[in-house]
C-alpha cells in the first residue's frame, strides 16, 4: 500500500490527512517531498495564472510552488512525471518543462507544438 493518497482535495502521507488548497490529480512521492498537481479545471479566475504544481513536505506544509513555463494568461500546468531524478510537466500553452524537484525553479522549457 502507498503511503501517500489523494481523494479531492485531501492528500494522505503516512496515514494523516491534509486538505489542501484545490482538488489534486496526480501526486509523486519524493520522500521527503511529495508533488501535487492541483486539477486545472479548479482555477475559477477568468484571467491570469494558475500554479497548480507545488511540492509538500511529508507534514503536509507547502514547500515550493513550481515555476511556468510562459508568462501568457491561462498558463498552468496538467500532467507531470518524473523523469532522469527531475520533474518533467506539461502546460496548456503547449511548453514541456524540466523542473528542479528540490526548488520547483524551471531548468529548462520547450515548445512542443
Amino acid at each position: 500500500m502507498s503511503a501517500v493518497s489523494f481523494v479531492a482535495e485531501i492528500l494522505t502521507v503516512d496515514g494523516v490527512k491534509h486538505r489542501l488548497a484545490f482538488p489534486i490529480v496526480e501526486v509523486i512521492d519524493l520522500g521527503l517531498l511529495v508533488v501535487v498537481l492541483f486539477d486545472p479545471d479548479s482555477n475559477t479566475r477568468k484571467f491570469g495564472q494558475f500554479p497548480n504544481l507545488i511540492a509538500v513536505r511529508r507534514d503536509g506544509l507547502q514547500f515550493w510552488v513550481a515555476e511556468l513555463p510562459s508568462t501568457s494568461s491561462g498558463e498552468c500546468y496538467y500532467r507531470v512525471r518524473e523523469a532522469d531524478g527531475n520533474l518533467v510537466a506539461y502546460s496548456f500553452r503547449s511548453m514541456e518543462a524540466v523542473i528542479d524537484p528540490l526548488t520547483g525553479h524551471l531548468i529548462s522549457r520547450e515548445f512542443t507544438k
